[in-house]
Formats: structure tokens, sequence, C-alpha cells
């Protein structure tokens, strides 16, 4: 994200002030699925599995069971498309193959810097340097330059060494303008849309950009869901204001807005803003496209690269096939998602129609996701057939 994006969203959202939630609430996702079965009069059932993770499982009436949601996986979706989704190249080679736009990436070993530098010429503008298969934006750089790009591929080779997944492929990707929204799609449903702003500060005429974060993270401190995402006033945003023109020293002016750091995260102090009501239906569908394209995946959260809340060409850049729906559930600005309400309802629905059984439970909203179902089963049928297409030439 760049500062003109940041200008944007605080000068076009319609909320003004910051929700706050209890100190106790819980933001993972199975346990959240749990809580809401057990406070809404399902029958459900909390277990251990051998993984040593948990699984929350929906049961019908009689006790027997629908189906169960387990970290990290969705029962609706393929362990193929699990796998898909984790590497970000192949991804991108399913979204173009189907004709949904994403983005243009090469992608290296950790010995190749040499070879991805000169490469990386080819793309026109700024870069981004990113790990193949980490997920929580761990190890993304973006708006790298020719001169920074050693740096930066160190730094997220770096980060891939430590962790412990297999694949250490660094991708270069070119750099699409605009900022990143998050759509969260449940059983063929684009639940919630959300954009993810780095850690920022709005000036106020007297106080230094370092008091400003002092504040912030006070107030951070009264959200239930925030406090757990300070901004941490690291060498890297020092490094980030020195190139913005700024220092932990400057004060700002009366509501000027300054930005931290260009990558979109919570773990450095982000904070989330719901555009739901906001965004327009070229992004919700090009989101849905994207979800459809993978084979066997029904739940996601698409990472779409969009303009403005009225971009009609925005881009797919990632595939998440278990997104965190605490970021839909408690927003900083905005109303909360009713994704787990939703998923909850579709399983049930989805139980009744194909084992044509009375599990108990009466859905309002049958209807509307069973026609959902149908429609998103209708969008992947097409985009199979634009991706035979393309394999055959």
């Amino acid at each position: 994200m760049k500062s003109s994006d940041l200008e944007y969203l605080f000068n076009n959202i319609p909320y003004t002030e910051r929700n706050m939630y209890p100190q106790d609430i819980e933001i993972e996702n199975v346990a959240m699925y749990k809580d809401y079965m057990k406070n809404n009069g399902f029958h459900y059932e909390y277990e251990r599995l051998g993984t040593g993770f948990m699984s929350a499982n929906l049961l019908r009436q009689d006790n027997s069971k629908i189906a169960g949601v387990k970290n990290p996986y969705y029962p609706t979706n393929s362990r193929l498309s699990f796998s898909i989704a984790r590497n970000k190249f192949e991804t991108e080679k399913y979204l173009k193959a189907a004709g949904v736009p994403t983005t243009n990436s090469k992608k290296y070993t950790l010995d190749q810097l040499a070879t991805a530098k000169r490469e990386a010429a080819s793309f026109a503008g700024d870069i981004v340097i990113k790990p193949l298969n980490l997920a929580l934006s761990k190890g993304v750089y973006s708006n790298v330059t020719a001169d920074t790009f050693e740096h930066y591929w160190k730094l997220c080779s770096n980060i891939i060494k430590k962790s412990k997944r297999k694949g250490k492929h660094i991708l270069v990707q070119e750099y699409i303008e605009g900022f990143e929204a998050r759509v969260t799609i449940l059983e063929g449903k684009a639940v919630s849309v959300m954009t993810r702003l780095p850690g920022n500060v709005t000036g106020d005429g007297q106080s230094t950009i370092e008091e400003l974060i002092d504040e912030k993270n006070e107030q951070k401190k009264q959200c239930g869901f925030m406090s757990k995402y300070p901004i941490k006033k690291t060498k890297v945003i020092e490094s980030f204001l020195e190139k913005s023109g700024y220092s932990y020293d400057s004060v700002p002016a009366k509501n000027e807005h300054v930005l931290l750091l260009s990558v979109s995260n919570l773990v450095n102090g982000g904070e989330i803003v719901d555009i739901s009501d906001l965004v327009s239906e070229e992004i919700k569908e090009t989101a849905l496209d994207a979800l459809a394209a993978l084979p066997g995946m029904n739940c996601g959260g698409i990472d779409i690269m969009i303009k403005g809340f009225d971009d009609t060409t925005p881009k797919i850049i990632e595939v998440n096939a278990f997104p965190l729906l605490s970021l839909t559930k408690y927003p900083t600005y905005g109303k909360p998602s009713k994704a787990i309400e939703y998923f909850i309802d579709a399983t049930i629905v989805r139980d009744q129609y194909l084992n044509n059984t009375d599990n108990g439970y009466e859905i309002v909203n049958k209807e509307e996701i069973l026609s959902n179902y149908f429609n998103f089963f209708e969008r992947k049928q097409r985009l199979a057939v634009n991706q035979f297409m393309e394999n055959r030439k």
C-alpha cells in the first residue's frame, strides 16, 4: 500500500469511530465455530485430534455427525485444493488457465539471486518479492527497486530458511498498483470484503510520530482484538519513515495520515476495514472466479488488488484455503460479518439436500443457500472448460 491509497481509504469510508470488542473474545477459527454452536442451540462436539488440533463438529439433533471444521481444513475443501493454494506459483497457473486476471511471477531457488535480479528487469516498474508458500504476509516485500532488490531478497531468504515449510523458493512478481482487499468466500458465497491497513497514525499537529504510535497502542489495549496487534517501533518502520521523508520525531499536520509500512498485516500493527457494501460487483465476481478455478475448493480467502471501490479490473494475488474469520468478525472499522452463521446454515442445508435427511434444523435462508451452491457449481464448470481449452493449446 502507498500513502495515496491510505488517503483514499480514509477519505472514502463512511466510518469514523473504531469498533471496540471485549477482552475475552475468541479469535481462533475452530474455537469461534464451537462458541457459535454452543451459544445458539446447535448440537455439536469439540474434540482433540491426533494432530493436537481441535475439531468443531456440527451434529444432527440425533447427535450423528454432519461435518467438522478443523485447523487448517474446511470439510468441503479437497486436500488437492489446499495443496494448490499453499503454492502461490501453482495457484497462479490455475488462475491464468481459467482466464482469471492475476499476477505475473517467476520462481527461483534461494541461491539464484543474480539470475532473479537480472530477469526482474523484464517487469515494468517496481516489483514484489515473497516466499512461495508462507502465509500471513511473512517475508513479503513490495515496492522493491533494482537498488533494494538484493537487500529484500536476503531478508526474504532468511525468513524462508527459518520456516519449516518444504519447497524453499522465492517468487518475484510485477508490482500491481492499488491496495489489497480480502474477499472471504464460504460455500460459494462472498460473505465479507475487507481491506487491511498497514500500521499508520493520524497527525494532530502537535505530537511526534513516536508519540502518536504510543497513543494508538494505548487505544488498542482497550480493544479485545486489536490489543493483540500493537505497532512495534522497529528498525523496519524507522527505515520506511526515512524513505517517506519522516522520522519518529516528525510532527504530522492535523488529520495527516502517515503510513508506517507498505505491507498490510496485523502482526505489524495493522487494522481492518469492512468494505463489503462499498465495492463493485466486478471485485466480488473476480474473487468468486478465483476460488472456483481451484478444483475441489468451496471455502477460501481471496487476496485481490484494487485501485478503488469501483474498480472493474481487479487482479488476484493469492488464494488462502483457511482464512482467518476473526478478521471478518472483528473489523476495526465497519460492521462485523456473519461468516460463521452462514457456514453453519449452509452445512445444514447441504446435509439435508445431499443426504435427503431431516437433521432437525429449520434454515430460513435455505433457498438462497441452494441458489449460491448451484451458481457456484456452474461457475466451476465454466472455468474448468476454460482451463481445459487453455491446456490443449
